[in-house]
Order: C-alpha cells, then sequence, then structure tokens
C-alpha cells in the first residue's frame, strides 16, 4: 500500500507538472523554421538568387489601332542575368513599360512575363521580343524595367501566420525541407494572365 501510494502521488505531481507545461509551450508561438517567419515559401525555386545586371531595349514597332483607344508598342529587350545561388533558377522575368511623364510608383502601364532558366553560378544573356498594349502613345517618353519573380505562397507549416506553437517546433524543424517542397510543388508559379498584344500586330515588317 505504501508503494501505491508513493506512485499515485508520484503520478498526480507529474500530471500537474506536465500538462499545464504542455499548455503553455502550446499557447507560446515561435518563429516558423520553414518559411522563417514570414508566413510564405517562394514558389519559384533558386530565382532569389538571380540578379538583373543589365537591360537594353529598342522599339521596333508602334502600332494604333482604327478608333485610337489604344496603342501596341513591340521592343526588341536584352537581359544580362546572374545566377549566384547552387541551384539552377527556373522562373519568370517581368518586364514593365514605363511612363516616365508619370510619378514613380504610378508609371507602370503594362507588362509582360518571359520564362527563364538560369544555370548555377552562370551569367546569361537572353533576347527577347515583346508587345505590349496601352493608351499611351507618346514616342520617347517610355522606357523598360526588369525585375525577377520570387512568387510567395501560405506556409503550410504554419497556415501563412509565420508562427507556429512552442512544443511543435521540434517536429516541425525536422520535416522543414519536406513541408517546404511540398507547399512548392502544389502551388507552381504562374504569371498572371495577360493580354497576348502580338495578335494586334499584322506583320513585322
Amino acid at each position: 500500500m505504501p508503494r501505491l501510494k508513493y506512485t499515485n502521488r508520484l503520478f498526480i505531481v507529474a500530471f500537474f507538472a506536465i500538462v499545464p507545461a504542455l499548455l503553455l509551450t502550446a499557447l507560446i508561438k515561435t518563429p516558423c523554421p520553414v518559411c522563417g517567419g514570414t508566413g510564405s515559401v517562394t514558389n519559384a525555386p533558386g530565382m532569389a538568387n538571380v540578379k538583373i545586371l543589365d537591360l537594353s531595349f529598342v522599339e521596333l514597332k508602334r502600332v494604333q489601332d482604327t478608333c485610337g483607344v489604344y496603342t501596341v508598342w513591340k521592343f526588341n529587350t536584352k537581359i544580362q542575368m546572374l545566377n549566384d545561388g547552387n541551384e539552377e533558377a527556373v522562373g519568370w522575368i517581368k518586364i514593365m513599360l514605363i511612363d516616365t511623364s508619370k510619378d514613380e510608383g504610378n508609371n507602370m502601364v503594362d507588362s509582360q512575363f518571359v520564362k527563364v532558366d538560369v544555370p548555377v553560378q552562370s551569367i546569361i544573356n537572353s533576347d527577347y521580343n515583346v508587345v505590349f498594349g496601352t493608351g499611351l502613345d507618346q514616342p520617347g517618353k517610355t522606357l523598360l524595367r526588369a525585375e525577377v519573380v520570387i512568387g510567395g505562397i501560405p506556409c503550410i507549416a504554419c497556415n501563412g501566420t509565420g508562427k507556429i506553437p512552442l512544443n511543435a517546433r521540434p517536429f516541425v524543424s525536422s520535416l522543414k525541407e519536406y513541408l517546404k517542397e511540398l507547399t512548392r510543388s502544389e502551388n507552381e508559379y504562374h504569371p498572371p494572365v495577360f493580354i497576348d498584344w502580338s495578335q494586334y500586330i499584322m506583320s513585322d515588317q
């Protein structure tokens, strides 16, 4: 009997010590190890290591529709890119038509996306013909800019909050790479739907 009473006391002490500790660690939040506390995971692997070193462009053609509602611009664009990461970068570059007569931050009038594939630790030069459509018809007041599309999707480990319970951190940390790849595989990046303005240019001559 004394041994049984001792065992019961030990169980009660353990119960009242462990259960509150579990509840407390469930309430305490810690940064998610999968997304680093940002709440999102890039779905364009390797593109975070890509840098645009140079951009040049030449206007090839400018055509206005018969009603004067829009103008179609065709540019030849040359982009030099560096991938200084340790994995191949496959993703998208966003090329923007800029109206220089407008204020910064409110001067993009159209954009198009081009697919890129940049090998590990290399510099490549790519050439694209890009077509934009806009109501703007002011020669000499446009330029092109480009940016690397990193992409971002809610992390499934923290449901996009950037935080997880403290008691779940060891388990989530052990599955970090798996959860990251699972998030990416289920949400491959696709650029927004955009108009193919090239069909409005009847000839390349």
